[in-house]
């Protein structure tokens, strides 16, 4: 897509979450039979050791958006705490 659109100066990105931290997640959660352990484990599979928040999320969509990422085209941004290195 980013291709397809650049010759009409639109830009087109994508932002790759990890798990972060919302409602979805806490029903998610609640719905094993010891939350606080899942959420533990969930946990333990980070790298960075806890989950991304709503506002990292919007920091990334936000730069996307800018002018600091005019040239920025075609490009998969991974948040996700470095769980995909």
């Amino acid at each position: 897509m980013a291709l397809d659109y650049v010759r009409d100066n639109i830009r087109v990105n994508c932002l790759c979450p990890g798990t972060v931290e919302t409602p979805s997640l806490a029903r998610r959660l609640a719905a094993f039979p010891d939350p606080a352990e899942a959420r533990k484990n969930f946990i333990a599979r980070q790298p960075l050791g806890r989950f991304g928040t709503a506002e990292e999320i919007a920091q990334a969509a936000l730069y996307l958006v800018s002018p600091s990422a005019e040239f920025v085209t075609g490009v998969a941004f991974p948040i996700d705490g470095g769980l995909s290195i």
